[in-house]
């Protein structure tokens, strides 16, 4: 493969690479997507598998939803994965 050949397919990957990191990084999605989907569980704050900790958690009685949203339906659990968390980022910001 040469020529204009060559040049077209060399163009449409770029165009292709370019599209994808301009929705990645300029769109709301793309922004959720790297932090929530990618950045969060790479660094072990959320689950791989979101959607599946949370139908979990919901099956347990721990979570309840409101619409789109999931609430904690015990105030007492809440705070203290709260306190829990606060200590952990106290802690780690001390070492």
């Amino acid at each position: 493969m040469q020529g204009p050949a060559l040049g077209t397919e060399f163009g449409i990957m770029g165009a292709l690479v370019v599209t994808t990191g301009s929705v990645l990084s300029l769109s709301a999605w793309g922004q959720w997507v790297v932090l929530a989907r990618i950045w969060l569980p790479l660094t072990g704050r959320l689950p791989w598998a979101l959607n599946a900790f949370l139908d979990d958690a919901y099956a347990r009685d721990v979570l309840r939803r409101a619409g789109a949203v999931h609430q904690f339906r015990h105030a007492r659990l809440q705070h203290h994965l709260t306190r829990t968390y606060a200590a952990h980022r106290t802690a780690r910001g001390r070492s």
